[in-house]
């Protein structure tokens, strides 16, 4: 798994890697790409624990509708 940082969606696409994501910014980032594949993508979301989402990203995530649509978490 690899962390995604601003303007790597596009090397973990054609890596068929499968990103940690621990922003809401960066789960929208990899849903828009998913979005421009016309696929869905898997990810793997990253807690609080120290770093990683917080409480109130992960409830603003689990509320994006496309969520479901482009990504598998």
């Amino acid at each position: 798994m690899l962390e995604p940082f601003a303007a790597t969606e596009h090397d973990c696409l054609e890596g068929g890697l499968t990103p940690v994501l621990n922003s809401l910014d960066q789960v929208r980032r990899w849903m828009a790409s998913a979005q421009s594949v016309q696929q869905r993508l898997g990810a793997a979301l990253q807690f609080d624990n120290g770093m990683g989402l917080r409480k109130q990203e992960v409830t603003r995530i689990l509320a994006l509708p496309e969520l479901a649509q482009y990504v598998n978490v």
